[in-house]
Formats: C-alpha cells, structure tokens, sequence
C-alpha cells in the first residue's frame, strides 16, 4: 500500500454559497492499517478545547494577483512535500461571471509556492477536486472544466516533479432537465494513486439531488485512464469516496454500502444497519473500515463506526464544538492507523463559519483547538482537506474570507495528533545474540535469545504502523516477531557474511537489507530504487534509512558519506575529518524529509527537516552509540549505547536502561516496537 496516510483527494462540497445555506456534496477516503477495533462511545460535548496543542496558520498561500481562490484537496508524502489544488476565480460567487482557473500549490517544509497546471485553452469554469502523491515526483490531480459554449468535460493532470501534464480523460453525461449542470454523471470527484501506474478515480455524481446515479470508477495504468470490465451499474447510490490497499482491491464508499475491486471486476455491498448518510470512509480492508455517518436527520451530530464486512458496529460520536454545543461538519479524514486518526471540517457558530479539527485515539474524538487567520464581522474559515504523513505532521488547507470582504483567500494549518496512541512512547533493543527488551509503549513480541542465530544479530526494524519488529544477522537471515516475514538471503540462495542493517517499507509490507559493500536486497513490496554494488565506498556502509513515502533510501558510510536512490535526496554530511568519531547510523525524520547522522561518540548532525535536540558529546561515555530512535512527532530522540544506556533529548521521555544488567551481548539497534 503506497500511502495509509493520506486524506484521498478533497471535499467536494462544505462551501458557502452566502451565509446559511451549504450544499453537501462529498467527502474522501483514506486508508490505514488497523490494529485495533474502535470501541463504543456515547454522544460527548467537549468538556474543554486542548489548545496546548493548537493547529497554526503556515505562512500565507499566494495566488494568482487579483484572484479570489479556494483549496480543496492536499496529499503530503512528507514534511517537506505537499501538494495542493484547487480554483481561482476572479467572481467566484456569480455564475454570470464564472472564469475559474486551476491552481496548485506547494509546500516546501517553510513555506507555499504556487506551481502554473498546464494549460488547456478557452474555458469557462475549471476547477482541481482531488489530487493524490505518492512521492514529490508523482501526483495524479482531477477536477473538471467547461467550454464556452458550456459543455462540461473532465480533467487530468499528472506531477512529474517538475512540471503538471495534462491528460486524456473520460467523458461526462449530463442529466436531462433544469439541473443538469448541477449532476453530471461521470464527473471527475476524487482520486487515489497507489503506484505511478495505478490510480483509481471516483466517478460518482456531484450532487445529492442526482444521488441514484450509478456510480462509476476509472483506472490510470501508467499510460491512459481505463473503464476497467465489470464496473459498477446499476447500484442504489454513488460513489463518494474511493481508495485501495494494492491494485487489487479497492473500495469505495457509497451511500447506502461500499464497492469493493478486486483487481477485475467491481461488487456492491450493503450494509446491515445504517442511521444516516455514508460519507467518509477509511478502510484498510474489506472487513476493516472506519466509516463516518451524518446521522439520520440533517444537522444530527457525526459519528464513526466500524464496518466489519456485513454491518456498522461501535459508534464513537465527535464533539460537539464551543459553548453553543455546534455541530462539527466533518469535510476530510486522514489517519496513520484506526488509533490515530485527524479529521477536519468546519462549524457554524450562527456568526460565521470556524474551523474544526478533531483527533481520534481509537475510542473517542478529542477537539483540538484550531486557528482562524480571518477574524471580525463578515469573516469565515472552512477546511476543506487534511493529509497527514505521520501522528506528528499534518497539514489542512480551506479558504476563507477576510473581515468586511467578499473575496475568500486560501489558507493552511498544520499540527499534529496530540492524543494519538502512535503517539505513545517506546523503543526496544536488540542485542548481538538476538535479545530483544521493550521499554515505554513499545511491546515486547518475542526474541532470538537462546536459539541458533546464524550470524550474529546486527539490527533491528520496525514498520511505521504495527505492532512488532523484525531482526536481521550479519548473513542476512531476517527474524520475524508480530510481523510478516517476507524472505531472507539464505532463503533466496543468497550467501553474505556482510549486512548491517535493514529498514521497512512505509506500511510494512517489506523490508530492504543493505551490507557494508553498500548491496541492497529487496523483499515484499520494497522497492529496488539502486544501490553501490558496482562502485563500492572508500569507507563500509554502516545503516540506511527510508526517505519521504519510502520510494526511495540513504546509505551512509563511517566517514559520514550519504548516499541517495529514489526520492532520497542527499543533504550532506559532516564536513569531513571534523568529526572525532565515525558514523554509526543514519535516522529518518517521522516524515522522511531528512536524517539524522549518528556517531558512535553520540554526535548529532542534523539534515533537510531534522531537528538537533541534542547530543553525549560532552558526555562521558561507558560505552560507545549504536542507535537512534526519533520519537513519533520528531521533535526528539533516543541514543542507545552498546551497554544499554539510554540518552533521551527534545521530547523523549526515558523509560529505561539495560546498564544494570548482565548482558549477553552489546546492544546493536534499537528501534520504536
């Protein structure tokens, strides 16, 4: 799965037309990796608003000059890459005078940019829905156009990392009568890319008024976009959302059920019991989905339940926000797993319309206090989209209006999930026997101890979401504990004696070993993205890490050389010959837009979006460093050494060390559980 942590594609629908009235449209989809059931929750008035942890306004978004605009869908691969898209308009509220323009905007890590979309001619409306990364090189955006003379068609643009390209799309059928503008079947409404060669496009009506309409789902193989065989037709409700797990199975929400692909063909399933209206769904399986319901009336509280295959079970109600208990109106959902979880919308508070952002720990959602950029009379602030690369960054974007103005602006906020349980604590360490201890909120699953290792132990990994961790010997045998196992050398018929190190894929569904020469061997569904076989280093590699979306890695030598493949980009390393000790690890941010390099003396060198939060370098030291673990928000980190000392920085909190016990063998790795 490329990305479980994206909010797929943008709201199409919580917009002020002028105050009061709203048209609800659509919403997204998002995928995770659960692990835990959502338990029941009753309905719950926030009894306070955490504002310890507020949402902030990033640095203004610019837009074309004159222009009203308005952001409806962002996708982030990491903290240094985002991307936005959306509309401009010089009269966006006047149909008479519609010239809307698409529009795309960047995030750097500090600061937006807005990046020209290819141009298509002559239009009268244009607008981006939905847009999809899965690296800063690839991005599939849809929305949809007019011509002068009003015929309505849909459109395709693809990132290559440098420039938008536009695309063949599929066509649209209008509806006969009055409001055949307002329900287009076959409208471009959102998008999911799993690979650069497979994106899934909903398809579904634009309008609840036209909401019977059969929906209908394209496929982006790499090269054009497909009505695959055994599409949806004939079904009782459209296609709001859509997104999958692999090529193979895809799911869409609906009014009234879900439509699950399985690779060739599309099947619709009802549900058991339903109160309301399906809008957001979050589904790592068919048996396993997050799904949110608007209630069986119209301004009736929000709530999520679990759909288990056959029928909606647990519901957990959102807060109700501010002291005239408003109800939240939820526009997008992100969320790492089923116990960490961002959604944002917006409220009305009968004098404007406020921003809302709520998390979820696996049992109930908790109001975060979120900022408003326009404040006074005439001012609203509407979320539109949020995207989260980890429980420690996210970023939302919306539009709102400035006081005593007619014309909104786009905005963003960004923050993080406070009371995520993946934001929970923890770090095991494995030693050279196989010896594995867990300390904080990390598990103990199991160890090699006292079994015949062949090799010796040399690392340790865990995957971004999950419950375990795998071990891996010098001969690259790899020993699985609460996790998949997905091969080894000796079981690929490969002989090595050199590996020092491994790392996960971003859903942990693979893993790379990389040895001294700097080899790379690939399993499950990790990428091959190149490596030093060929032109070996000056100095042994000693660790790598995975950079942004895990589509690509680092490879780091002792003498501090980093070398990148993929999207990994090198920041650099140490100047050379200035620092005392060599280089024994290399560390990703939480978003992977930058490392950390490691010294077995407990140096510290930050790259791209990591932080120093501190080193041991004035510290003396028993014994040397070995590993590091940056916590779930990166704004800290542990140094384990090789007696099992622990040396916490920034926010990490210290749980534990092995320096009071009789070890076996010296520590080798450490790494979150």
């Amino acid at each position: 799965m490329k990305d479980y942590r994206e909010s797929i594609g943008g709201f199409r629908g919580i917009r002020v037309i002028f105050p009061g009235l709203l048209m609800l449209l659509g919403a997204s989809l998002v995928l995770v990796r659960p692990d835990i059931a959502v338990a029941q929750n009753t309905p719950r008035v926030a009894s306070h608003v955490d504002s310890s942890q507020a949402w902030t306004a990033t640095s203004p978004i610019p837009v074309p000059v004159g222009n009203e605009a308005d952001l409806n869908s962002i996708s982030c691969v990491s903290s240094t890459f985002c991307m936005a898209v959306g509309n401009a308009d010089s009269n966006i509220w006047y149909p008479q005078s519609f010239n809307l323009a698409d529009i795309s905007e960047i995030w750097n890590g500090q600061s937006w940019s807005e990046q020209p979309m290819a141009d298509i001619g002559p239009t009268d409306a244009r607008t981006m829905e939905s847009v999809s990364c899965v690296s800063s090189s690839f991005c599939m955006a849809v929305g949809t156009y007019s011509s002068p003379s009003s015929v309505m068609y849909n459109e395709s643009q693809m990132w290559n990392g440098q420039v938008w390209k536009l695309l063949q799309s599929p066509p649209i059928t209008l509806t006969t009568g009055s409001e055949a503008w307002e329900n287009p079947i076959g409208a471009f409404g959102s998008v999911y890319c799993e690979t650069v060669t497979f994106c899934v496009a909903d398809e579904g009506t634009t309008s609840l008024i036209n909401v019977l309409n059969a929906p209908f789902a394209n496929v982006w193989d790499g090269s054009s976009w497909q009505m695959p065989p055994g599409n949806v037709s004939g079904t009782p409700s459209a296609i709001t959302s859509i997104g999958c797990t692999s090529d193979a199975l895809c799911i869409g929400s609906t009014v009234s059920g879900f439509v699950l692909w399985n690779g060739a063909t599309w099947t619709f399933t009802t549900l058991s019991q339903q109160n309301g209206i399906l809008e957001i769904a979050n589904c790592s399986s068919a048996q396993q989905c997050l799904i949110f319901d608007l209630g069986p009336v119209p301004l009736s509280l929000p709530f999520s339940e679990i759909y288990n295959g056959s029928a909606l079970t647990g519901p957990a109600t959102i807060e109700h926000i501010g002291p005239g208990n408003n109800i939240p109106i939820p526009s997008s959902l992100s969320c790492i797993s089923l116990t960490s979880c961002i959604l944002a919308g917006s409220y009305y508070n009968l004098i404007s319309f406020q921003t809302v952002i709520e998390d979820f720990d696996g049992t109930r959602w908790h109001v975060i206090s979120s900022a408003n950029p326009n404040e006074g009379p005439g001012s609203f602030d509407m979320l539109n989209s949020v995207s989260c690369v980890t429980s420690g960054f996210c970023m939302a974007v919306g539009y709102g209006t400035p006081a005593n103005s007619p014309f909104p602006l786009p905005f963003a906020l960004s923050g993080y999930a406070p009371n995520s349980t993946s934001n929970a604590q923890g770090y095991v360490m494995a030693d050279a026997s196989g010896g594995t201890y867990a300390y904080g909120a990390a598990g103990f699953h199991g160890s090699a101890s006292g079994t015949a290792v062949s090799g010796s132990i040399v690392g340790i990994a865990s995957p971004p979401v999950g419950g375990g961790y795998w071990l891996v010997s010098s001969d690259g045998s790899v020993y699985a504990y609460n996790e998949p196992f997905f091969g080894s050398l000796p079981s690929i018929g490969v002989s090595a004696n050199n590996i020092v190190g491994m790392a996960s894929s971003i859903d942990g569904k693979g893993y790379w070993l990389v040895s001294a020469s700097g080899s790379i061997y690939s399993f499950g569904d990790a990428q091959f993205y190149g490596s030093l076989g060929a032109n070996p280093p000056s100095t042994p590699i000693v660790g790598m890490a995975t950079s942004d979306g895990a589509n690509g890695y680092w490879l780091v030598s002792s003498n501090g050389e980093v070398f990148g493949f993929g999207n990994a980009e090198s920041f650099g390393g140490p100047p050379q010959n200035v620092f005392p000790s060599p280089i024994v690890a290399i560390v990703a941010t939480p978003g992977g837009g930058g490392y950390w390099l490691l010294s077995s003396g407990g140096g510290v060198y930050a790259f791209g979006d990591a932080s120093f939060w501190g080193s041991t370098g004035a510290i003396v030291l028993h014994a040397p460093i070995v590993s590091m673990i940056p916590t779930p928000d990166g704004a800290g980190y542990w140094l384990i050494g090789s007696d099992g000392g622990v040396f916490a920085f920034g926010d990490a909190q210290y749980y534990g060390s092995l320096v009071q016990k009789q070890l076996n063998a010296p520590v080798v790795g450490a790494s979150s559980g």
